[in-house]
């Protein structure tokens, strides 16, 4: 299996459009399943009602596809059933378990019923719970009584569609196409070589004995000799590493949250990777936009005119005292001079509690690390500041003395 396999996976990306996969065709491809994933239904079944029965005829949904994973039915009257996902005893549940063996909640927003063309009912309405669907049939003419059919449902709800990217299908917009298996993968160079080496005696048609063991011979010695040395500098910095990612990750010491998809965390220790470089202007900025991608608006300083012209506000005792409530004891020190001003943005589709842990927990785990201990911070998602404002307010403000907080002007 490793030499019929090892020379071929993982794909490489390269070559052109009509031979080949390129890098933006992958990245095409992953924001396209990205987006069906994000249209796609929860659920969906056809179900038949007569009477007290009602009789599931298919069901295809994300915890499953047959029978098996279909709802039970409870009947409420006439032309009325009521959805209720249920394990095998019978207690309803909000979780399934993935293709990947993750559990996976989920809760229901909406929903849509439609019975057949020419059927005896003629509308059908829905009620949404978090784990249940109440549909409801009625006849399309005189009284619009209830009545019982065949009625096809969709449910939609998903609580990771605003979290969820490309990045989760391995889809990046960094991907590169190979320079050395772009267009010809290794195996095939090597199989060429022993079917010289073999000879003339021996036969190159495809699917012959000598060719199958040409064939996997060729892949072992492509995934143990030059793939295996690729593997080893690409995982050599934390950007373009895989297997090693652990490591890096627990050699430059970040954190990461209970279930970070494998990209986050890469994106995150590349960015960190950067501090050995140095706190430069460019190395600031270059390591805020690889953290925090389409968030990252720009950064700026305020310098002042000159040396002897500090920026305002900056205070320091007996030459221009600050507020007592900036002084930690013997009176305020501080400038915006030595802060860092970030702005930001908040992109469409990115949920508020994302944004809030890349702004308040990512990048001060990188900024507390990256600048000097003179330094601070502070973020914004306009052009301005609020300091010293309400630290009760729904969305605090930075203060004179604790400029890693959040203003909004």
């Amino acid at each position: 299996m490793f030499g019929a396999l090892g020379g071929v996976l993982p794909l490489r990306l390269g070559g052109t459009a009509e031979n080949g996969q390129t890098a933006a065709q992958h990245a095409r491809a992953c924001a396209d399943l990205l987006a069906v994933y994000r249209t796609a239904p929860f659920a969906s079944w056809n179900y038949t009602k007569s009477g007290g029965t009602v009789t599931i005829t298919s069901y295809i949904g994300r915890n499953g596809v047959g029978l098996a994973h279909a709802p039970a039915a409870n009947v409420n009257g006439t032309g009325d059933v009521t959805f209720r996902w249920v394990d095998a005893s019978g207690n309803p549940y909000h979780v399934y378990e993935n293709e990947l063996g993750e559990l996976i909640p989920f809760m229901l927003r909406t929903a849509d019923a439609a019975t057949p063309s020419g059927a005896t009912a003629r509308k059908a309405t829905v009620t949404v719970a978090a784990n249940s669907v109440r549909v409801r049939t009625f006849a399309g003419s005189g009284s619009g009584a209830a009545v019982d059919t065949t009625t096809t449902v969709e449910v939609w709800g998903d609580p990771f569609l605003a979290t969820r990217a490309i990045g989760d299908y391995g889809g990046d917009l960094e991907k590169e196409d190979s320079e050395t298996e772009g267009r010809a993968p290794y195996a095939a160079h090597i199989l060429r070589e022993l079917q010289e080496q073999r000879g003339t005696a021996y036969t190159t048609t495809p699917g012959r004995l000598v060719d199958v063991e040409n064939v996997a011979l060729a892949r072992f010695l492509a995934a143990t000799g030059p793939r295996l040395a690729e593997k080893l500098r690409a995982n050599a910095t934390p950007g373009r590493s895989d297997e090693r990612l652990d490591y890096w990750r627990r050699y430059l010491a970040v954190p990461t949250k209970p279930g970070e998809p494998r990209w986050r965390t890469r994106q995150k220790l590349a960015a960190h990777y950067r501090v050995a470089k140095g706190a430069t202007r460019e190395e600031v900025t270059a390591a805020l936009e690889e953290l925090l991608g389409d968030i990252f608006v720009s950064v700026s300083w305020d310098e002042g005119a000159s040396l002897s012209v500090p920026p305002t506000p900056t205070y320091w005792p007996d030459i221009n005292p600050g507020p007592a409530a900036s002084s930690l004891g013997g009176g305020a020190w501080l400038s915006t001079r030595a802060h860092l001003f970030v702005l930001v943005q908040i992109p469409a589709g990115l949920s508020v509690g994302e944004f809030l842990t890349a702004m308040n927990v990512d990048m001060p785990q990188l900024l507390d690390r990256m600048l000097p201990a003179t330094k601070t911070f502070g973020w914004a998602t306009s052009d301005g500041f609020i300091l010293d404002g309400d630290p009760g307010s729904e969305i605090a403000s930075a203060s004179f003395l604790d400029f890693d907080g959040m203003g909004e002007a």
